[in-house]
């Protein structure tokens, strides 16, 4: 073939939509890509029979919007959508208004009801693309080609993406940007700053950030595509497969294989004491934030960290018992140990792979501003299972509610039992030791770290009963941190 007769980028994008003045990415994956045929410039939506598209949901009106193209293929195309509905109808966030007309714009994310996230078929989100008006000029999606949604949260939406020059895969995290602490000139510039440290980092264990977009209503995250899902996945996988089928119907809880736990928690491990030397801490660590791939065994990769800090905290919703007590707190209690707030999630984590239940007491009784309040850890669960004492002594070591008590990760990487078999650390897991003078404040002398003590069966079972006398009632401050969090 000719080099004059190559397709080119804008001769694919015709083949591929030319028949579309427009299409919905679903952000539920449960639901269809919704086409729009060149041949309708006018389709409705609704829960009645004489909508083009319905959608069956009482809080759908009969006839909830109308979308409308103006049968033009030029750039200065318009599409419009009039909500017609009692609930709403909203445009990145904003309510457009009954039997009001807004512009519908490339990428815009368009939900039916409500805006909030919600669960299987009530999730009535979609992200517009407009194709009419050619293939796009700037910023993302002159870039990318989007696929399918990977996943929906309640701030952001992450989708796949195809690059147009190279046709690597990638995941996109959509954040609209009314949902951000840094929403004017100044703050702006404070987040593409945070955004450039992210962008720094670079490491086998973290999903590295390729690049960033920014239009009117969102911020574009380019990420690293990791094929196996996330470690909330993987450990429901291996407990699926280490459990009958009528253990699965009578809801038996499910260990993972010590092994395989210890391996993924060395990358956690790693993982952190890299962000640490940087200066950053996660924040947020969950299974659902630890990325895996589909190797066995798995490469672990976190992401997510430092959104806490990113996007506002009335909108950021965080798993209650992966936080840590102290990350409720402020003042000299935690001053200089800013970033041990993660060891006690990778405690959590841990705790729950080897016993396949939550280190704490459960009541959906008590309020959980209550419950954290008058945590305990339930150290049986985990000395009722046969597990080596060092797996045990490792828990213990981070589920310690004096910060400066805990292991930090890099502290961890020496424990006997994460350490290769061998005792030989791998050379890329040795970096720097915490580096105190990036965080927000630097410890004394006063308040180093506990020392490590040698492993034996009685130090576990006296490290167990230490922590169980300091799991007494917390801080009135903790109580009041939780009502703050939107939970």
């Amino acid at each position: 073939m000719d080099m004059d007769t190559e397709p080119t980028t804008s001769d694919s994008f015709v083949r591929q939509y030319g028949h579309l003045w427009g299409f919905f990415i679903p952000c539920n994956s449960e639901n269809p890509q919704i086409d729009f045929s060149i041949h309708c410039l006018d389709v409705s939506f609704g829960r009645g029979p004489e909508c083009d598209y319905r959608l069956e949901d009482r809080k759908i009106s009969s006839i909830h919007c109308r979308l409308r193209w103006d049968g033009q293929e030029a750039w200065d195309s318009m599409a419009t959508i009039t909500d017609l509905s009692t609930n709403g109808t909203f445009i990145n966030g904003k309510k457009i208004g009954t039997n009001q007309t807004c512009i519908l714009r490339d990428g815009d994310e368009v939900a039916f009801s409500s805006w909030e996230h919600c669960d299987g078929a009530e999730d009535h989100r979609y992200i517009f693309r407009f194709t009419a008006c050619g293939l796009p000029r700037d910023g993302l999606y002159k870039f990318y080609d989007i696929a399918d949604r990977l996943g929906a949260g309640a701030f952001t939406t992450v989708v796949r993406a195809i690059s147009r020059e190279t046709g690597a895969t990638y995941a996109v995290k959509m954040i609209r940007r009314s949902r951000c602490k840094y929403n004017d000139t100044i703050g702006n510039n404070v987040f593409i700053r945070k955004i450039d440290i992210f962008k720094g980092l670079h490491h086998k264990n973290i999903c590295q950030l390729k690049e960033m977009f920014v239009d009117v209503n969102s911020i574009y995250l380019v990420l690293e595509y990791v094929d196996g899902g996330n470690l909330y996945d993987y450990m429901t996988k291996l407990k699926g497969h280490s459990l009958s089928r009528q253990d699965l119907w009578a809801g038996v809880q499910a260990q993972i294989d010590e092994e395989k736990t210890r391996l993924v928690t060395r990358q956690i491990c790693q993982a952190l004491a890299y962000i640490h030397s940087q200066g950053i801490a996660h924040r947020n660590l969950t299974p659902e934030n630890i990325l895996v791939t589909k190797d066995d065994p798995p490469v672990v990769k976190l992401a997510n960290f430092g959104l806490p800090k990113v996007v506002d905290s009335e909108t950021f919703f965080r798993t209650p018992i992966y936080i840590a007590p102290d990350d409720l707190l402020s003042g000299a209690a935690t001053q200089g140990h800013d970033h041990l707030v993660d060891s006690w999630s990778v405690g959590v984590i841990v705790f729950k792979m080897l016993t396949g239940v939550s280190p704490f007491e459960d009541s959906e009784v008590v309020p959980i501003h209550i419950r954290i309040r008058r945590l305990k850890v339930v150290w049986d669960r985990l000395l009722n299972i046969p597990h080596s004492i060092e797996a045990l002594s490792f828990v213990a070591r981070l589920l310690i509610f004096e910060p400066r008590a805990r292991m930090s990760p890099t502290q961890a990487l020496s424990h006997i039992w994460i350490r290769p078999s061998d005792t030989a650390l791998p050379r890329d897991a040795i970096v720097p030791e915490d580096n105190w003078s990036t965080f927000s404040y630097a410890p004394t002398g006063s308040l180093e770290l506990a020392p490590m003590r040698s492993i034996n069966e009685n130090s576990v079972v006296d490290d167990v009963r230490q922590h169980q006398r300091q799991d007494g009632h917390m801080d009135v401050a903790v109580e009041q941190g939780f009502k703050n969090l939107s939970i």
